[in-house]
C-alpha cells in the first residue's frame, strides 16, 4: 500500500512535527510504500504576489506534492 504523509505546519518545534515523527517511524516500510510531505524542510511561500494579474513561475515543491498526491491515490 502507497502511504503520504503529509506535516502542514511549518515550526519543526511543533507538536504537529512530534505527530508526523511518531508516524513515520512506526509505519512498517516492509508492508507499504512511504513518502513524506514535510512543510518544515521546504522553502514553501504560499503567497500569491501578483494575484491573478501575473502567472507566478511554478513552485517544484507544489509539483511535487501533486504527483505524491496522485501517487498515494493510484
Amino acid at each position: 500500500m502507497n502511504i503520504l504523509v503529509i506535516n502542514g505546519h511549518p515550526d519543526k518545534e511543533s507538536y504537529c512535527q512530534a505527530i508526523f515523527q511518531t508516524i513515520v517511524e512506526n509505519i512498517d516500510s516492509k508492508r507499504h510504500e512511504l513518502e513524506m510531505i514535510n512543510l518544515n524542510e521546504e522553502e514553501f511561500d504560499p503567497v500569491l504576489r501578483y494575484g491573478y494579474r501575473q502567472r507566478m513561475e511554478d513552485d517544484p515543491f507544489i509539483l511535487r506534492s501533486q504527483e505524491l498526491i496522485q501517487w498515494q491515490i493510484i
